[in-house]
């Protein structure tokens, strides 16, 4: 038996869609599956980067309530795999803990998106390398499989914890719904974006100077989180755009720019980070903000099409190919 463990939804995130996509997949694709829901907190994220600090730990404890309780009751058994839509969960420990006194070999797998191995990512910024690097180097050990959004990601983890879990990590990409996100029935304007959140490893700052730079060019310059309230509004305003721009310095998937490509944007993007390694950005990366002022004055005076149909390009993020990878 397969058993999600999904992350708390959040409307203004992925995790909510993930809920929908995921199941819908494996709905299709004949694999059985067991939902196991947390009790929800909160409906915004009032405090933290990606995930509410209150909420997000009240909702993993509660599942792992329930996840106590199907082991004890015998419903999760040998074979049976508990799938983490995020790895990165405090108490996931216990399962190893129960694991090993039970010999109740149950798999346990999931995705990584992000931790302290990361110097750019919120958990390293925020003083937890001091004592999550030795926890999550527990994880590693002990967790059967790690699904990863990016080769650059990968890298990341095993420059930081060693060859010797290398078997255990692979790279699949992660869940993307293309058509779900296009809103291209809107028409195009002379318009460029930063689809991001407003967080310094994103550098909304390179933006506005950017912006600066291209005063009286007649192309708009605006940042998504300013204009928009909703998920319906920001795709909107993504559908209008024609350029979209990255400065990322903590990216290991990257859903910003796949929304924009989805909504007919060029996508820009610095050849670091996860779009390095990512073919779906092949002619597109700028190694310099020379280079990037170059590519964008260009497209400025002779705006091309995208380079391939957004869905075709966007195909390998399917929600029914990620979970072919790591369902079947």
């Amino acid at each position: 038996m397969l058993c999600l463990v999904p992350l708390e939804p959040y409307e203004e995130r992925y995790t909510e869609q993930w809920c929908k996509w995921i199941p819908k997949s494996l709905t299709e694709l004949k694999i059985p599956f067991k939902e196991i829901l947390g009790v929800k907190y909160t409906d915004k994220i009032n405090v933290g980067d990606v995930l509410d600090v209150y909420g997000t730990h009240y909702y993993k404890y509660s599942q792992l309530q329930k996840i106590v309780d199907l082991i004890q009751r015998g419903e999760i058994t040998h074979g049976d795999e508990l799938w983490f839509a995020d790895l990165w969960f405090p108490g996931i420990e216990g399962l190893f803990y129960i694991r090993a006194m039970t010999g109740i070999q149950f798999r346990i797998t999931g995705v990584l998106h992000a931790g302290t191995w990361d110097k750019h990512d919120f958990t390293f910024k925020n003083g937890m390398y001091s004592w999550a690097h030795n926890i999550e180097k527990g994880w590693l050990d002990q967790i059967d499989t790690v699904f990863l959004g990016s080769e650059f990601h990968r890298q990341l983890i095993l420059d930081e914890f060693g060859k010797g879990i290398k078997a255990k990590l692979k790279v699949t990409g992660l869940f993307f719904d293309a058509n779900e996100v296009s809103r291209q029935s809107c028409s195009k304007r002379d318009l460029v974006v930063f689809p991001h959140r407003l967080e310094y490893e994103k550098r909304p700052d390179k933006f506005d100077s950017l912006a600066y730079h291209f005063t009286g060019s007649g192309w708009k310059f605006l940042k998504t989180k300013d204009e928009t309230s909703t998920k319906e509004e920001y795709y909107n305003l993504l559908a209008r755009a024609r350029v979209a721009v990255s400065f990322s310095e903590q990216e290991t998937f990257g859903y910003a720019m796949l929304e924009a490509i989805a909504n007919g944007c060029i996508p820009l993007v610095p050849n670091t980070v996860s779009y390095a390694t990512m073919s779906i950005y092949d002619g597109y990366r700028y190694n310099s903000l020379d280079e990037l002022d170059k590519m964008l004055k260009d497209l400025i005076k002779d705006y091309p099409t995208l380079k391939g149909a957004p869905e075709q390009l966007l195909a390998q993020y399917s929600p029914v190919e990620i979970s072919k990878k790591m369902f079947l």
